[in-house]
């Protein structure tokens, strides 16, 4: 059985329920199986704590100006992607709201948009900035069976130990030809190599690869008609500082109070200001990176098989 260093807890592939394992990087194990990299020490804690209401809660200090940027062009990159492949008008629920900020863009680019969150604090939170519907529960407590044209599951994937169970609720409501948009942090990245890549995080359950995203995907039922990986501008900058000061975003052991430390603007300005500095510099390697499917993000568009 797989077991996480130290943690002596045996944990089958959350994927393929394979019982082979065999160590892979910082503390995760690889199925034998199919490939998939996980924290069997984390996905035992996960069973008996709600690592998600332990880490995430609803949003305290405002968030700053680069921030808000940073989340308009992601959002403006997931609401691109799903152009092509639904109506102008579609319905579309997004799962794992966070801020909101993507009900508000998929709202504003004409959309049908509601969420669904697992944590009632960021559920409620959202509801309120944006006004949108929000189910607070799991996506497989909604009951809306083929309601949804599109269903978004950026950066959620990872904090489950059974992947295939939310695919199949995405699935359920999901209307005839529906797709589902994922995004997942990619352990292929190159920056994964380093201890201080910020996907590594005590709440993060699953690894994903390009290709054990697809094999999921399969097993969910699902067809991919599009994959990709992408390398942010601050992919490199945020992976290399982490390493150099020895502080892995995983070594946290506690979660940060909901409003998160006094923010010091003059440092965030300066700091934001290398990040993007960094990564124009770096635009020929990180567009390079993603082309041969080692950017950091792994995305996926699947329809209903």
């Amino acid at each position: 059985m797989a077991t996480g260093a130290g943690a002596g807890a045996p944990v089958g592939c959350p994927c393929c329920l394979g019982p082979r394992a065999e160590a892979f990087r910082f503390g995760l194990v690889r199925c034998l199986e199919c490939g998939l990299a996980y924290d069997a020490v984390a996905i035992e804690r996960s069973r008996v704590t709600s690592l998600q209401e332990e880490w995430f809660v609803a949003p305290g200090a405002p968030r700053s100006a680069w921030v808000r940027a940073f989340e308009r062009r992601s959002n403006g990159r997931t609401v691109n992607r799903l152009r092509p492949y639904v109506k102008p008008r579609a319905r579309v629920l997004d799962v794992g709201v966070g801020s909101g900020s993507l009900l508000a863009a998929l709202r504003a680019a004409g959309f049908e948009a509601q969420g669904c969150d697992a944590v009632p604090a960021m559920a409620a939170a959202a509801a309120q900035a944006t006004g949108l519907p929000v189910h607070a529960g799991a996506l497989e407590t909604m009951d809306a069976p083929g309601s949804f044209d599109a269903v978004i599951l950026n950066h959620v994937l990872e904090h489950t130990d059974g992947p295939i169970a939310l695919l199949t609720a995405a699935k359920r409501v999901m209307s005839p030809g529906g797709i589902v948009h994922i995004a997942v942090p990619n352990v292929a990245s190159w920056e994964a190599h380093l201890s201080g890549w910020t996907s590594y995080e005590p709440y993060h359950l699953l690894y994903f690869t390009p290709t054990t995203l697809r094999r999921v995907a399969d097993r969910a039922g699902l067809n991919v008609v599009h994959a990709e990986t992408r390398e942010p501008f601050s992919g490199w900058f945020l992976a290399l500082l982490r390493t150099a000061m020895q502080t892995p975003s995983g070594s946290r052991t506690s979660p940060a109070p909901g409003g998160g430390p006094r923010r010091n603007w003059a440092v965030e300005n300066a700091y934001r200001a290398a990040m993007v500095g960094v990564g124009g510099a770096l635009t020929p390697v990180r567009r390079f990176q993603a082309w041969m499917g080692a950017g950091e993000e792994a995305v996926v568009i699947a329809r209903q098989g």
